[in-house]
């Protein structure tokens, strides 16, 4: 069956809990909660991220379980992107959990003391499906993880999109997600919500169905920075203001020529803010005549 996405949990925007494709809206966190946003991967977007990692508290994003996607005996997948600080612990980092309290479903942590990713699958009883896959995370590096389960071929789990890195065998059984479940910790002791991820997690997506080969590669990739243009040219008393496409926090240089090829560097210091990047140019530095601009990325 192929792959549709049935949730997906990008972080983005002033109500960054909500699931942006289903109905399985996180909680608004508390005040207490250690829940942050940064820097999405592939420096695009926002990103979440869990301060702590053992707790016992509300660091993670609560999840409305009643709306979560239930596979039953259907092919599902679950891609997201991970970022581990290299913080030099081995504490268990949870990642997340839909089969939270012992109940069933999937589940993801990262093994600090031995450096492998574990990708569980709990069935009703005591069946379960794991892979625990050697793989060194803490490195401050944003990669992608997606997992693959079908009925009839097993549980399949893909690390920055190259193959298949680790698989198990496929359970006779119907698989739910439990009544309580959340990203960014992991109900590691039997205590709920035990252990945080210390870290962040960007667009967290489920499908029903098996996402290809071809199509993991391509949610692996990077995303692809537009090509920097000039958008606007304002021109006022206090002089001419062009506006750039430009990254947030990234730096710019600005230059200005007459003839196309002789170019004369005016400010190598431009760091643009979430609308993009700007810069006056002050009346005394108009050139009479054909005067030609051009932003640069800083390198």
């Amino acid at each position: 069956m192929a792959a549709e996405l049935k949730h997906f949990w990008d972080f983005e925007g002033e109500q960054w809990w909500l699931d942006k494709k289903g109905t399985a809206h996180g909680d608004k966190p508390s005040d207490t909660a250690t829940l942050e946003r940064e820097e999405g991967h592939g420096g695009k977007g926002e990103s979440l991220k869990v301060v702590t990692k053992i707790n016992g508290g509300d660091d993670q994003l609560n999840l409305a379980a009643d709306q979560i996607f239930q596979p039953g005996e259907e092919s599902f997948s679950f891609f997201f992107w991970v970022r581990l600080p290299d913080d030099m612990t081995t504490d268990p980092r949870g990642i997340f959990d839909f089969s939270g309290n012992g109940r069933d479903g999937v589940q993801s942590l990262y093994i600090g003391t031995t450096e492998e990713l574990a990708f569980r699958i709990d069935f009703p009883g005591s069946d379960f499906s794991l892979v625990k896959i050697p793989v060194e995370l803490e490195d401050g590096e944003w990669h992608s993880v997606a997992a693959t389960y079908d009925p009839t071929d097993g549980l399949k789990v893909h690390i920055d999109g190259f193959g298949v890195d680790g698989s198990a065998p496929a359970v006779d059984a119907s698989v739910s997600m439990a009544a309580d479940c959340y990203i960014g910790s992991f109900n590691f002791t039997g205590n709920p919500r035990n252990n945080g991820i210390g870290g962040n997690v960007d667009d967290f997506a489920i499908y029903s169905g098996v996402l290809t080969e071809e199509e993991i590669t391509a949610l692996s990739k990077p995303p692809e920075k537009p090509e920097l243009q000039i958008e606007t040219v304002t021109v006022a008393e206090d002089g001419m203001t062009i506006t750039w496409n430009g990254q947030d926090g990234e730096i710019y240089q600005v230059w200005r020529s007459s003839d196309l090829e002789t170019w004369i560097e005016m400010d190598d210091g431009v760091i643009a803010g979430p609308e993009g990047g700007s810069y006056l140019v002050e009346p005394e530095e108009l050139i009479l005549g054909r005067m030609f601009l051009q932003v640069r990325q800083f390198e």
